[in-house]
């Protein structure tokens, strides 16, 4: 199978999902989409002999993704909230990152300092912590997030 056609049926799927939902009130999109998934999957068009370019998956892919959460994101709130957003964002990746190196390194000094730091770095969280205390005062948990998620 080519890129392109992979590509095409993946298009397809997304759309056909899509109609399938706007038809169907009472099930979720991605149960659609995993039905539709494995309906392909019976019919042959697997992708075990596939290979996706890295680059090529980045650009079809992941930066749709990032552009439709960026737009969809509520910037009044990450504005209002933006000490806490960047030191989230920035500070606890990069302490995370050396924290995780340098344990990591001195408990196995096989392990090269930068792949120690590489290992950190897929390590660091993405998201807040759950125990954090927003300025309101409660805890983050993630049944009831606190913040700017919040206040959508």
């Amino acid at each position: 199978m080519s890129t392109f056609t992979f590509v095409l049926i993946l298009g397809a799927a997304v759309l056909a999902s899509s109609a399938i939902n706007q038809v169907v009130r009472g099930a979720s999109t991605p149960l659609i989409q995993i039905a539709i998934g494995v309906a392909l999957a019976f019919a042959g068009l697997t992708t075990s002999n596939f290979q996706v370019d890295p680059e090529l998956f980045l650009v079809l892919f992941i930066a749709p993704l990032l552009y439709n959460e960026a737009r969809n994101a509520d910037k009044v709130a990450l504005w209002s909230n933006r000490t806490m957003v960047l030191s989230l964002a920035v500070g606890l990746v990069v302490v995370t990152i050396l924290i995780v190196g340098f344990t990591l390194h001195a408990l196995e000094p096989t392990i090269p300092l930068a792949a120690a730091f590489a290992l950190g770095a897929a390590w660091a969280p993405p998201t807040r912590w759950p125990w954090r205390r927003c300025r309101s005062g409660r805890a983050s948990t993630a049944a009831k997030p606190c913040c700017f998620r919040a206040n959508r």
